[in-house]
């Protein structure tokens, strides 16, 4: 039984990222922006992959379970450009996708 509850601590997360993530596209679908199914699928994917890296992080800060939903969700929702503008902000090591 604990292995199921372990999984369970790994797996809420990145499902709240994921349903952050599937809101922000369908809000942006509201707003005019032509469905694709790809598109659909590639954000839940990195909303996942989000999720995910936040649990790690949290789960080795000991995070509470609040914070890390909320951390989740609101990962999910602002997506990775989100993320990678913030490590550039903050972070004086560049991201290889920035320009020279």
């Amino acid at each position: 039984m604990e292995d199921f509850s372990k999984l369970w601590d790994y797996s809420i997360f990145p499902l709240v990222a994921l349903f952050g993530g599937i809101v922000k596209y369908l809000n942006s679908v509201l707003h005019g922006k032509q469905f694709s199914w790809v598109a659909f699928f590639i954000e839940g994917l990195t909303a996942l992959f989000l999720g995910l890296l936040i649990t790690f992080i949290g789960k080795e800060m000991n995070a509470s379970s609040y914070w890390l939903g909320a951390c989740s969700g609101l990962g999910g929702w602002l997506g990775a450009d989100f993320v990678k503008n913030l490590i550039r902000h903050y972070s004086r090591i560049p991201l290889p996708d920035d320009k020279k």
